[in-house]
């Protein structure tokens, strides 16, 4: 399966597994995030599971603008250990901190995303998962990804004509408003 054919979640995990020493289990999540879903699931800890939360399609300024949508994704790394013993909760919050650094600020090997933004992490503290000997932490982020292919083949010249108008109607269907910023053209509408 080539990057381009994994799921965001697969792309992430892969990353965070090559990043993050001592991961027994890397691996995409669906789902609701809870202790009845982890123990339907089989693992061997320490284990972290990728989710996508979500996404919204990003400001007008960050679209690229060649035929291309950019949406903003949230994601979460949920961080499974076993408390003292073989992991404690102070490793845990090493192992906590040691996903932040991987995600932050980097694509996560994300075909078209942009760098990630971490958001929060917080101790997923559950009274079963307690009682199962698991800790838990839960790390999120959010990156920019581009979708789609692009109007233009790479190498290929990319029409440059910068139009404008003084009327409200501005977009699709209201091209008959515009008029050419170019000199040659604009020349030629006097």
């Amino acid at each position: 399966m080539t990057a381009a054919n994994k799921s965001w979640e697969d792309q992430i995990a892969s990353h965070l597994k090559a990043e993050v020493a001592g991961l027994r289990t890397c691996q995409r999540y669906a789902g609701e995030f809870d202790a009845a879903g982890v123990s339907k699931i089989s693992f061997n800890a320490p284990a972290v599971f990728v989710a996508c939360l979500g996404w919204m399609k990003a400001k007008q300024e960050h679209q690229p603008g060649d035929g291309r949508t950019a949406y903003t994704v949230r994601f979460a790394a949920f961080a499974v250990a076993q408390k003292p013993g073989k992991l404690s909760r102070t490793d845990i919050v090493a192992l906590s901190l040691a996903l932040t650094d991987a995600i932050d600020g980097k694509t996560l090997g994300v075909t078209g995303a942009q760098i990630a933004e971490f958001d929060k992490a917080e101790n997923g503290v559950n009274a079963d998962l307690d009682k199962s000997g698991l800790a838990l932490w839960a790390i999120s982020w959010s990156q920019r990804i581009i979708t789609g292919e692009s109007l233009w083949q790479p190498g290929e010249a990319i029409p440059v004509e910068i139009v404008f108008s003084h009327t409200p109607e501005v977009g699709l269907g209201n091209e008959q408003h515009y008029q050419s910023a170019n000199p040659e053209q604009a020349a030629s509408h006097v």
